[in-house]
């Protein structure tokens, strides 16, 4: 943490979060501190539009951030040098945007590994992209990697279970409290390439797994996003609020 976050921390009294990482983090700086479970809305696009395995382009990964080297560019980019062996078409697709806002030394690594992996034509970065043209995205694609070394709950995962996109997704913070490793999603070690690539494959060569993760991923996301569930929720917890304000006052 930096000074910042952890005063915000110290100084507060309640929270809400979504995983038990976020919460035990938040217990081990501030352990009188009061935590409410708070789920997230996504934007309206992403209840609406759903991936189809027969209209998807085969091979096609979709990674929605990559600004940071937190995020796992680099990994995924060693993972499809990987796959070309099998897959030549296979390609990842990222927001152009994301590649604009990067550090200079970042892009300046990112480029040099592309042309030493040798995958110059594999990698397509887009213009920045609005929600609706982020859901076609997701449903493009045969596959959504969050290849992050580091998360909670991720917005992009959320928005990939909504949609049905298959996910391959690293083992890391809140992560794992989402989503269940080849059930609604397919794991792997952070920062492991030869990992990441190998739970691709799976799905590149198994439809029916493709499908299985994509229905039980809906199911998820269909209850953790619900308009009127989370509105319940946030309600509960402002009233609750309320009582222990009160309580604390009297």
């Amino acid at each position: 943490f930096i000074p910042i976050e952890r005063e915000v921390y110290i100084i507060n009294k309640y929270f809400i979060g979504r995983t038990n990482w976020d919460k035990a983090y938040m217990m081990s700086i501030n352990p009188e501190a009061i935590y409410f479970h708070g789920e997230e809305l996504l934007r309206n696009e992403f209840y609406n539009k759903k991936w189809d395995i027969d209209k998807c382009e085969r091979y096609r990964i979709f990674i929605s951030s990559a600004v940071y080297p937190l995020k796992g560019l680099h990994i995924l980019m060693k993972a499809v040098a990987l796959l070309k062996k099998d897959y030549p078409q296979v390609k990842i697709v990222a927001p152009l945007a994301e590649f604009d806002s990067m550090s200079v030394q970042l892009k300046d690594y990112l480029k040099s590994l592309v042309r030493k992996l040798g995958i110059e034509g594999n990698v397509i970065f887009r213009k920045k992209l609005s929600a609706s043209e982020m859901v076609d995205e997701y449903c493009k694609a045969h596959v959504f990697v969050l290849p992050s070394f580091i998360e909670n709950s991720p917005n992009a995962l959320g928005e990939s279970m909504s949609t049905g996109v298959p996910s391959v997704v690293s083992f890391v913070g809140g992560v794992p409290y989402i989503v269940e490793d080849n059930k609604s999603t397919q794991m792997f070690t952070a920062g492991d390439h030869m990992y990441l690539a190998y739970q691709l494959k799976r799905i590149f060569s198994d439809d029916e797994l493709a499908k299985r993760i994509s229905i039980e991923a809906q199911i998820i996301a269909a209850k953790r996003h619900d308009k009127v569930l989370v509105r319940d929720q946030y309600m509960q917890i402002c009233r609750n609020n309320l009582i222990y304000s009160v309580s604390k006052n009297e």
